[in-house]
């Protein structure tokens, strides 16, 4: 089932994907995420991913779309939607109708991860989730050992975390982890967190293999890629800003070479 605002597709339920990707590999690589963030909502893929760990106390979810959340009262009514059901029922999540950035702008606790549900850059207003200002306001909200994470689209959406935070960590050439301090994977704690009866049972009530699903981005093949303070930031030209969202309605396609 594929769900649909303003006549374009945003995710699908059952869940499983890269949505599902998103949410769960910071939950995983983070040693204590209490208190959590994610921009958007959708069919509430990646927010059931995030929710899998014991130790998150709170898990905040913007969604600009209000009305999303009684869509997804309807659909958690039919069958084979227990997933979208304890979704709706968890005590832990608070979903705030609004803007998400002016979320986290009001906010003044920190959080341990914040993340952006995954959005195609050509949709309208994509641009104030991968610009640098964007960036910048999530970095001011991390905890200590805070993770900064998103889809990454476009090379360009690479390059304008990596202008923001000192280290950037590329899983699977699609899933961005910003950190102010060196983000450090700890295989021993990682696999156990894998292998936990209970986060596998989160993930196996909503049909999802776990350790299929991380393949790709964390598995023996997978491929992490690395940048930290020394990379010269100078180099990093061409970036996305809130006043030039250079990847925003298929712009890309548009500019001329001289502007890059």
């Amino acid at each position: 089932m594929g769900v649909y605002i303003n006549g374009v597709g945003q995710s699908w339920i059952p869940y499983g994907g890269v949505h599902t990707q998103l949410g769960a590999l910071p939950m995983l690589l983070h040693d204590h995420p209490q208190r959590v963030a994610l921009i958007g909502l959708g069919s509430g893929d990646t927010l059931h991913a995030m929710l899998a760990r014991r130790e998150t106390q709170e898990a905040w979810c913007a969604e600009i779309v209000t009305a999303q959340v009684q869509t997804l009262k309807e659909i958690a009514k039919e069958p084979g939607m227990a997933a979208v059901d304890d979704l709706l029922k968890e005590s832990r999540s608070r979903i705030y109708g609004g803007d998400g950035r002016m979320m986290l702008l009001r906010d003044k606790t920190g959080f341990d991860v914040i993340e952006a549900d995954a959005l195609r850059p050509t949709s309208a207003h994509s641009g104030t989730l991968y610009s640098q200002e964007y960036f910048e306001l999530l970095k001011s909200r991390l905890k200590p050992g805070g993770m900064a994470v998103t889809w990454l689209p476009t090379p360009r959406v690479a390059e304008t975390m990596a202008r923001v935070f000192p280290h950037l960590s590329v899983f699977g050439g699609m899933i961005g982890i910003g950190t102010v301090e060196p983000l450090r994977v700890d295989s021993a704690r990682l696999q156990a967190r894998l292998n936990d009866t209970g986060i596998l049972a989160h993930y196996q009530k909503a049909g999802i293999d776990l350790h299929a699903l991380l393949e790709p981005v964390i598995g023996p093949s997978a491929r992490v890629q690395s940048i930290g303070p020394d990379f010269d930031r100078t180099l990093l030209k061409s970036i996305n800003t809130d006043l030039f969202p250079r990847d925003e309605m298929m712009l890309p396609g548009l500019w001329t070479e001289a502007l890059d």
